[in-house]
C-alpha cells in the first residue's frame, strides 16, 4: 500500500505551507520554496515535496528562526537560557528526567526559581525511560509545586498502565508558547561532557556512554514552538496527568525567522505511521544523496531495501553508526545488516571517538531530520 501512495505522488500538488497567519495560497508556496534554493532550482524540493503530499505528510510552517545544537553542553545552555526568561508557563517532555547540569546551573534549580517567579512547570517523564531516576529530584520537584506526570507507570495496578513497550521517547522543550526544543537529547548526566572533549581526554567507552553522548538537537523560535507545544498539549491530556493546562495565550504565533519547518510526530495509536511513511519517501525519491548518522540501527526489509536500491541506482548513501552502545543486543543485531548493505553499495561508518546517540537524516541537501525516532521497527511501531 505504501509502495502504491508513493508512485502516485509525483503527479501531486505539493505538502500544504502554513504562516502565523494560517495556510498560504499556492502561489506563496511557490515563493516560499523557491527562496531556500539559492541557485533558483527548488525542483528537487519539489520532487520531495510533491512525494510527501499523499502520505499525509503535515504542513510546513513558515517564520521559524532554527538553531542547531551539538551535544548536551550547548544544548543545556541554549535550553536553560530559555527557562531563566521564561515568562508564563514551561513545558518539558524527556523520555529521560533526572538532575542535568550546565556550568554552574542545575535544572532542578532553573525549574524551581521559574515557579518562585511565577511560572508554571508542566513535566511529563517515561517511567521506563527515567526508572532510575532518583527519588529526591522528582520529590523536591513537587514541593516546589512543579506538575510531574510519569507516562504509563509501569505498575499494572495503575490504572493509566498501558504495557511495558509503550514509551514516550520525545524530548520536547517549550517556553511560553514562543521558542522551543526537540531531538534526541534528554535531560540526563550522560551529557555532561562534549563529544569533541572525550578524544582529547582520553575517556574509556563506558566513560563516554556515562557521561558523553554525540548528539543533535534544535532550537526553534516561530510557529514551530507552538505545534510542539500543542503536541505536549495532547501527550498531558491522553495521560491522564493531574491538574488542567490553561488554554494557550491567543493570537499570532512569534515570527522568528524565515526558515520553513515540518513537525512530524507519530504515536503508537495512529492508523498510518506517517514519519516511517516519510523516511521511506525521503529514500526512495532521493536522486543525490542519502546520509544519517543513528543510535540504534535495525532496519526492517523496506527501509533496508530503500537504502540499497538508492545505491544501487547511484546515489550517495552514507551511514555513520555507532562503534559500541549502551544495548549491546540491538548493537549487533544492526551489524547483521551491514554485509547485505556493503554489497549494494552504502558506504557504512562507526563513530568511535563517542557513544553516537544522534538521529539525523539529510537528502539532496534540501531535505533534513532531526529528531527522536531510531531506524528500528520498535521506534516506528512502539
Amino acid at each position: 500500500e505504501l509502495a502504491r501512495t508513493l508512485s502516485l505522488s509525483r503527479s501531486r500538488a505539493p505538502v500544504d505551507i502554513e504562516s502565523p497567519d494560517g495556510r498560504v495560497s499556492r502561489a506563496a508556496r511557490v515563493r516560499a520554496t523557491r527562496q531556500l534554493s539559492q541557485a533558483g532550482d527548488t525542483s528537487l524540493l519539489d520532487y520531495h515535496l510533491a512525494a510527501m503530499r499523499d502520505i499525509g505528510a503535515p504542513p510546513l510552517l513558515t517564520g521559524n528562526a532554527v538553531q542547531l545544537l551539538i551535544d548536551g553542553p550547548r544544548t543545556y545552555q541554549a535550553m536553560f537560557g530559555a527557562i531563566e526568561k521564561a515568562r508564563r508557563y514551561v513545558f518539558v517532555e524527556s523520555f529521560i528526567f533526572e538532575e542535568a547540569v550546565e556550568g554552574d546551573r542545575r535544572l532542578s534549580q532553573l525549574l524551581g526559581d521559574a515557579r518562585r517567579r511565577g511560572v508554571r512547570i508542566y513535566v511529563i517523564y517515561d517511567a521506563v525511560g527515567s526508572l532510575t531516576t532518583e527519588k529526591t529530584f522528582l520529590q523536591n520537584l513537587r514541593e516546589a509545586d512543579i506538575a510531574l506526570c510519569a507516562f504509563n507507570p509501569i505498575n499494572p495496578l495503575d490504572g493509566r498502565f498501558s504495557g511495558v513497550n509503550h514509551r514516550d521517547h520525545r524530548k520536547i522543550v517549550v517556553v511560553d508558547g514562543e521558542q522551543a526544543f526537540a531531538g534526541g537529547i534528554n535531560f540526563s548526566q550522560a551529557y555532561r561532557i562534549a563529544s569533541k572533549q572525550l578524544g582529547k581526554r582520553g575517556f574509556s567507552k563506558r566513560k563516554a556512554i556515562e557521561e558523553g553522548w554525540r548528539d543533535t538537537h534544535i532550537g526553534i523560535r516561530g510557529p514551530g514552538a507552538r505545534h510542539l507545544e500543542q503536541l505536549f498539549r495532547e501527550t498531558w491530556v491522553r495521560s491522564e496527568c493531574e491538574g488542567q493546562i490553561s488554554p494557550p495565550p491567543a493570537g499570532e504565533a512569534v515570527r522568528g525567522g524565515e526558515t520553513l519547518v515540518q513537525i512530524v510526530a507519530s504515536t503508537p495509536d495512529d492508523e498510518n505511521n506517517v514519519l516511517y511513511a516519510m523516511m521511506l519517501s525521503v529514500i526512495t525519491y532521493a536522486q543525490k544523496s542519502v546520509d544519517v548518522t543513528m543510535a540504534y540501527f535495525v532496519p526492517d526489509d523496506a527501509l533496508e531495501t530503500a537504502l540499497s536500491d538508492a545505491a544501487r541506482r547511484g546515489v550517495s548513501v552514507r551511514l555513520i553508526l555507532p562503534s559500541y552502545s549502551d544495548f549491546s543486543g540491538v548493537f549487533y543485531a544492526g551489524r547483521a545488516h551491514y554485509a547485505d548493505l556493503l554489497e549494494s553499495g552504502v558506504r557504512l561508518y562507526e563513530l568511535e571517538s563517542a557513544f553516537l546517540h544522534s538521529k539525523s537524516v539529510v537528502v539532496d541537501g534540501v531535505w533534513s531530520s532531526i529528531g527522536s525516532t531510531n531506524f528500528d521497527w520498535r521506534s516506528f511501531v512502539h
